[in-house]
């Protein structure tokens, strides 16, 4: 049978062709139809069928051509324009191929495999509200058609709007009540929405339809986990693990190991998360805090390095591995590192959290920068409760504290007091401790009598300690941690109270929408910076800083000899923490050590590997190793200050500075030498320094820091007058006068109270 004699008859070609393309003869198929083509220009099945060959092998540029001349041939051919329709949208030519679906639609209305494709087609060119009506047609022509309101639903939860794919979501079980994936993602909708108790109720009736699959299990698991039920939470993932090992439920595990304490069993389940290829870079990083917490620094310092081995800009991790690094004072490669974040941090990189690049960056600009991308990323304005209702205007202001730290802590010895004398005919004040296995020290016992209510939401989640706020209407909520160790953002994140201000804990600005107002001085921050600050700024009269009226000292005999220091050598000191101490200024702290050669540089009780690099450090830098002299940790603050009192001067550390530890050393008399910076954190012993009438001791350059704590430890009439003046000081300072101090606390609460209700938005206040 030759091809001429094929060609004769259109009917024998179609049917030869067939036999060509059953026998595999692809080849001479496309020969024929080509020459088909040229010989029966107006038969559009040849067309189409070469196109369906053509399409077959990948050439889809020649099969929609073909396509195009069948439909020129023929314009009303329903089936080429829905085959042309697939043939454009494989070839990301979107908007013709929606184009060729309406035609074809147009032709056939009740056709569902076009309306199918169309909405799938939209949906691949982001056109999701059209992709939605195509979804609501295919249901309206067949309502148990359950794929379609899979697709439409979820469409709907991209767009934002939850309500609307939830309802559908139900509709869906309606038609398929059997199906446990539609149950599931209810659940996940409902628990987004807030509505907990259902989410929760969702999962366990999927378990029960399904009690091999581990979908359920785990949805349990991290609702519980956020719930802080941990024990429930443990119990679910396992269950999950169980079912189907995979990395989110060993990195879940991992976490929440670690928030019960048991950072061991953490590292264990890390581990095993790290054998999936998935999330190595984030198990490695998660791996590094528990490590951090068992005291295993230089493991963790290991483990930073092999999450940027897998992802060399995963989150944080980069300004979190140089901020732990520092904190043991191991300064392999810091400047090349510190230019990398700062490089990173003006490219938008989440590179750094904000406290541990406060403490590398004198730069409130980069701060700044950094907090917004921090906020961003882990903790966005959360609308999940509502916007929040404008209270009735009462006589008495509700005050809600936030703090992990009503315990034997620096925040709560500085603001004991102020709780105790605040006026409790004008204002309500109430306490949402957050800290987790506290006991009842004498600090605690203190702390929790002056509120009108001390409530433990420990075991709150997020959420619900921010509704347990609006249900108590609190007026105004300061948030004592802000980014800190044992600070919970998310809560106000969620709007706990109408009005929110970041206080005390964390130093610097938070980069959100939803804290309102940050307290500080004149000082701290002046006119010119305001503008590094996402929040309004409360200008107190004095120091923004509190300090307690009076302190005691211990009945416990300190001596020089005692603390292992020379009897008569010049002791400088710092006992601030270990990752405040950068290269630049242990460098120059050594210089002091040169120049006063009958000198020392005490330091509290550090870890031994801190202790081991600080000594190498100063063999490097030419000095003998036995100058530098670390203290032991005292268990009552009493004898704490009974002992500080042996140094001669306290160098401040920079770019963060001293805080509750510059003002303990002023308490009791010793001078503190400060580098004043631009940043909120290495400002604030200089604002003491201020309002203690002692500016000569805030330096503004490294040289003259140098040169000012050389005169006091080679001058010992100029540190006797210094010594005398600040002693006289203190005692007739304002600064340590609580009464005063909150005073002017409460004036600014109404001020930015009375905004609030007057319908003002957040301004600066000066709390005069």
């Amino acid at each position: 049978m030759t091809a001429k004699k094929i060609l004769t008859n259109p009917e024998n070609i179609l049917t030869n062709v067939r036999e060509f393309i059953e026998n595999n003869q692809l080849e001479l198929a496309i020969n024929t139809l080509e020459q088909a083509c040229k010989s029966f220009p107006k038969e559009p099945s040849f067309f189409n069928l070469l196109a369906q060959l053509s399409l077959q092998n990948k050439k889809l540029d020649n099969g929609i051509s073909l396509l195009k001349q069948s439909l020129h041939i023929n314009p009303k051919q329903p089936l080429v324009m829905f085959d042309l329709g697939i043939a454009l949208s494989l070839n990301n030519e979107l908007d013709e191929a929606v184009i060729f679906f309406d035609q074809s639609i147009e032709l056939e209305p009740k056709d569902l495999k076009v309306y199918i494709r169309k909405a799938m087609t939209l949906r691949k060119s982001n056109r999701l509200k059209e992709s939605i009506d195509c979804y609501q047609k295919i249901i309206a022509l067949k309502p148990d058609y359950i794929d379609a309101y899979i697709n439409k639903a979820e469409l709907l939860y991209m767009i934002g709007n939850l309500e609307e794919s939830l309802c559908l979501y139900q509709q869906a079980i309606k038609v398929d009540i059997e199906n446990a994936d539609l149950r599931i993602r209810c659940a996940k909708i409902l628990n987004k929405l807030g509505q907990v108790d259902e989410a929760l109720s969702f999962y366990h009736k999927s378990i029960e339809m399904q009690p091999k699959g581990s979908v359920g299990y785990k949805g349990l698991g991290y609702i519980y986990k956020a719930l802080r039920k941990y024990d429930q939470s443990y119990l679910y993932l396992k269950k999950a693990i169980d079912i189907n090992p995979d990395y989110e439920v060993y990195s879940n595990l991992g976490q929440l190991c670690c928030q019960m304490g048991n950072y061991k069993e953490g590292i264990i389940y890390y581990d095993k998360a790290n054998t999936f290829e998935k999330g190595k870079a984030e198990a490695y990083s998660l791996k590094a805090y528990a490590q951090i917490a068992e005291g295993q620094m230089s493991e963790a310092i290991l483990s930073f390095d092999q999450a940027i081995e897998n992802e060399a800009d995963y989150t944080f991790t980069f300004g979190e591995r140089l901020y732990w690094k520092n904190s043991i004072c191991e300064w392999a490669d810091y400047k090349h590192d510190l230019h990398l974040i700062d490089l990173m941090i003006k490219n938008k990189k989440c590179i750094s959290v904000p406290l541990a690049l406060c403490s590398f960056i004198d730069n409130p600009e980069t701060q700044k920068v950094g907090a917004e991308l921090f906020a961003h990323q882990r903790f966005q304005s959360n609308n999940s409760l509502g916007s929040i209702n404008k209270y009735p205007k009462n006589k008495k202001i509700k005050i809600g504290y936030f703090s992990g730290d009503f315990r034997d802590h620096p925040v709560a010895y500085l603001v004991t007091e102020l709780f105790e004398k605040h006026d409790k005919s004008k204002f309500e004040v109430f306490a949402f401790s957050f800290s987790e296995g506290i006991k009842k020290s004498k600090t605690r016992i203190r702390v929790e009598k002056p509120f009108d209510e001390f409530i433990d939401v420990a075991n709150l989640s997020d959420r619900d300690v921010a509704l347990l706020a609006r249900e108590k209407k609190i007026d105004i909520a300061i948030d004592l941690g802000g980014y800190t160790k044992s600070a919970r953002p998310g809560i106000f994140a969620m709007r706990a109270a109408p009005i929110q201000i970041n206080y005390l804990g964390y130093s610097g600005t938070t980069g959100t929408n939803y804290i309102d107002y940050i307290f500080s001085d004149r000082f701290i921050i002046p006119k010119e910076l305001q503008k590094y600050y996402t929040e309004k700024i409360i200008y107190l009269p004095k120091c923004f800083f509190p300090n307690e009226e009076k302190i005691t000292l211990g009945k416990k005999i300190f001596s020089r000899e005692s603390e292992g220091l020379p009897e008569k050598d010049f002791i400088f000191c710092c006992f601030n923490n270990s990752w405040k101490i950068t290269p630049s200024i242990f460098k120059l702290w050594i210089k002091l050590l040169s120049n006063v050669p009958r000198s020392v540089l005490w330091f509290p009780g550090f870890s031994k590997e801190t202790k081991n690099n600080l000594r190498s450090e100063c063999i490097k830098l030419g000095i003998d190793q036995n100058r530098l002299i670390f203290s032991t940790s005292e268990k009552l603050r009493e004898d704490y200050y009974t002992k500080i009192k042996l140094a001669d001067i306290f160098l401040d550390s920079f770019p963060y500075g001293a805080h509750t530890t510059a003002s303990d050393f002023l308490r009791v008399g010793v001078p503190v030498v400060t580098l004043r910076g631009s940043s909120f954190v290495s400002r604030i012993a200089s604002s003491l320094l201020i309002n203690l009438n002692l500016s000569e001791l805030i330096t503004t350059t490294e040289l003259h820091y140098e040169s000012l704590a050389i005169k006091l430890a080679t001058n010992p009439k100029y540190l006797k007058e210094v010594k005398a003046k600040l002693i006289k000081n203190i005692n007739s300072s304002t600064i340590f006068n609580p009464t005063q101090y909150a005073k002017s606390i409460e004036l600014s609460y109404i001020q930015v109270y009375d905004r609030h209700h007057d319908f003002l938005q957040p301004d600066h206040i000066e709390a005069i």
